[in-house]
C-alpha cells in the first residue's frame, strides 16, 4: 500500500520522505498533546484535541481514521488555530 500525505507547503509527499523529515526536524520533539479523546466506530475512528509546540500557537485537531488491511489509517485530518 503506498501512503501519500500533503505537507506543510501543500505539496505531495511520500511516507518515506515525511519520517525522515521528522527525524530530522528537532522542533518536532517539541510537540505537547495537552488533550485528545477519541470515538471508535466499527470501521472508522474520530480523534480530536489540542496540541501545543514552542514553535506553534496552540491548535485543536480533528482526525478521521478508517480501517483498512486490520489497521486504522489517517484519512482526513485537520488543524486550526
Amino acid at each position: 500500500m503506498t501512503t501519500l500525505a500533503v505537507n506543510f507547503e501543500n505539496r505531495v509527499s511520500s511516507q518515506e520522505i515525511e519520517i525522515a523529515t521528522a527525524k530530522n526536524d528537532a522542533a518536532r520533539d517539541a510537540i505537547h498533546v495537552d488533550e485528545i479523546h477519541a470515538r471508535v466506530f466499527d470501521a472508522s475512528a474520530i480523534a480530536s484535541g489540542f496540541i501545543s509546540a514552542a514553535f506553534i500557537a496552540k491548535l485543536r485537531f480533528l482526525a478521521v481514521l478508517v480501517k483498512q488491511e486490520g489497521q486504522r489509517q489517517l484519512a482526513a485530518p485537520h488543524r486550526r488555530r
